[in-house]
This record gives structure tokens, sequence and C-alpha cells, in this order.
């Protein structure tokens, strides 16, 4: 009971200390015996100049840690911090808060209310990234599991976590991002790829790849008999085998990065020019001591590389009695 007791009111605490309307998730209402639609209000972490935490408008970290212990549940929570150098780097970039926004169709990461590239599932499928994750081993696998139980939810739920950093007195505050900079969509691609470049990689049961038509042997040969380090390791092999995934594709492209399984997306990283631009900017500024030719070659360059459309297909020995899939560059 002491636990349930101090979990509701940490619960409350965190509500009544946002203070501020709900974070839509952006979806319709849903109906029937098993919808729900959650949004709760924005949830400020606090950062002092030490790096330690707290919860605006509520109680600090160490003040919850003596809640819960005169309850007799220690929590623990006053040993988590940042590291004070972090602090300092976003102080001096001008950084006043990070947040971190869930909606109905994507995740964002916002410096200063400035939306960077975000990661959506609007146009993905989560049994893709369960496939994709089981190439990575057990525990992996077991992640995309949860991933793809907890995938309903993700469409359903608006939540806000930001991280608000001390700034020098007399400093503008800079207001958290509006809903409809949250809610805009990115702008369509509209001018033709800067760069064009497709090929695709094939690999045997031993994980050794053979590209350009050239056999895995004689792949193998032009390193003297060296371990060719583009070979996968063969549990790799296994793991594409017993989850039937036949084919992977990368392509980055003007309006993401994007990665099929066996044709069919995982959640994509999204970005647009803006946001590109933005997340340039928020790197400069956490990297004061960064030259200005350092700068100004990745503000050149950064554009022309994330509108160049490039694609890597890689195929995977089928499994004993496994159907093929035809596979095509998406």
């Amino acid at each position: 009971m002491r636990k349930v007791a101090v979990a509701w009111l940490v619960i409350a605490g965190l509500l009544l200390s946002a203070c501020g309307p709900a974070m839509l998730p952006g979806a319709e209402p849903g109906t029937g015996a098993g919808a729900l639609t959650l949004g709760l209000p924005r949830i400020v972490v606090t950062v002092d100049d030490e790096g330690k935490l707290g919860i605006e408008g509520f109680l600090s970290l160490p003040q919850l840690d003596q809640l819960a212990s005169s309850l007799g549940l220690p929590l623990g929570l006053s040993s988590f911090s940042l590291p004070p150098e972090l602090v300092q780097r976003m102080m001096l970039g001008g950084i006043q808060h990070v947040e971190i926004r869930q909606t109905a169709d994507k995740l964002i990461l916002m410096f200063n209310g400035k939306p960077m590239p975000s990661l959506s599932w609007k146009d993905g499928s989560f049994d893709s990234l369960g496939q994709l994750l089981a190439l990575l081993g057990p525990q992996a696998s077991q992640t995309g599991q949860m991933i793809q139980k907890l995938a309903p939810l993700a469409e359903r739920l608006g939540l806000s976590i930001a991280l608000k950093f001390p700034t020098p007195p007399g400093t503008e505050p800079i207001p958290f991002a509006s809903e409809e900079v949250v809610m805009a969509p990115a702008e369509p691609v509209t001018s033709a790829p800067t760069l064009l470049l497709q090929f695709e990689v094939k690999y045997d049961e031993q994980g050794v790849p053979s590209f350009l038509g050239i056999p895995s042997e004689e792949v193998q040969a032009l390193f003297g008999g060296q371990q060719v380090r583009l070979a996968l390791d063969p549990q790799i092999i296994e793991r594409a085998q017993s989850n039937n995934v036949q084919h992977l594709e990368f392509r980055s492209k003007g309006d993401g990065l994007w990665i099929y399984v066996n044709g069919n997306p995982v959640p994509p990283v999204r970005w647009d020019k803006q946001t590109l631009g933005d997340a340039i900017d928020a790197w400069v500024a956490m990297n004061p001591g960064l030259s200005p030719l350092v700068a100004n070659t990745v503000r050149t360059v950064a554009p022309f590389l994330s509108n160049a459309d490039l694609s890597i297909m890689l195929h995977f020995p089928l499994a004993p009695g496994a159907e093929p899939i035809p596979a095509r560059m998406q």
C-alpha cells in the first residue's frame, strides 16, 4: 500500500507541477471497449548549475527521496544528475530547454522550441521494426516484442518531458513550442536529388558479401585470405533466416532516413530543410569551441548530402523451404 501511495503522490505532483494544458496526441478519439486516448501536461525537469535535477513547481529529487523514505520506500532519485560540464555547454550555447514530445505519429526532440528531425511511425510499421531488432540478438528481439505491444498506445498518447537549464540573469526566456509548430507536417521535397546512388550486396551463409556480380569467393580472395571487414557475423545470417528477413534496404533521401525489411518500412527518421537547419544550429551551439570553418562547412555540406538519394539493399540467404519475397528498390 505504501508503494501505491507514493506512486500516486508523485504522479499527482507531476500533474499539478505542470500547471498547463494537456499535450494532445493529435489523433481522433478512439472508440470501442479497448479505446484509449491520453494527454498529459508538460512535465518540466529543472537542472541547476551543478546538474542536480528537480521537478518545476513540485519537489526536488532529494525531497522526493525524503518523502518516500518517510513512508518506508527508498527511491534513490537524488542519484540522478547531469554532468556539470554538459550544463555549462548548454548555458554557453544559449540552450534554455530541451524537450521530447510524443504525438500520435512521431517523437520530436526540440531545442529552445525548435523541432529537430523526428522519429515517425505514421508511415512505418512496428512489426517490421520487431523483425529488424531480432537480427541484433535475443535482448533486442524482446525489446521489439515489447514495442509491438505498446504500439497502439503510442498513437493515442500525448506526452512531453522538458529539461530546463539555468539561464543568466536578465536573459529573455524562450517559450516552448506551440501546438501549431509541433503538429506541423514536414515540408514536401520539391527539388530533384543532388546525387543518386543505388547498389545491392548479397551475403552467403558465412556472411561474406558479393556485389557488382563478383562472387563472394573472389571478394574474399581480393583480401589475400584476410577476414573481409564487410563480412557479417554468421549469427546475424542465422537470425535473418530464422525471422525470414530476406532483404534489407537503407535509403536516405530528401525527406528522411528509411529502412525497409522485406519491402516494408520501419518507423523512419523524417526531416526537411528547416528541421535539418535547426539541428545543425543546435549542434553548433552545443559546441562553442567549434571553429567557424568547420561550422560553415557542415552548414554547406549537410543540406547537399541530405537531399541526395542514397540506397543500399542487403540480400540474405533464404532459409530452407522459405518462399522468396520479391525485392525492389523503394
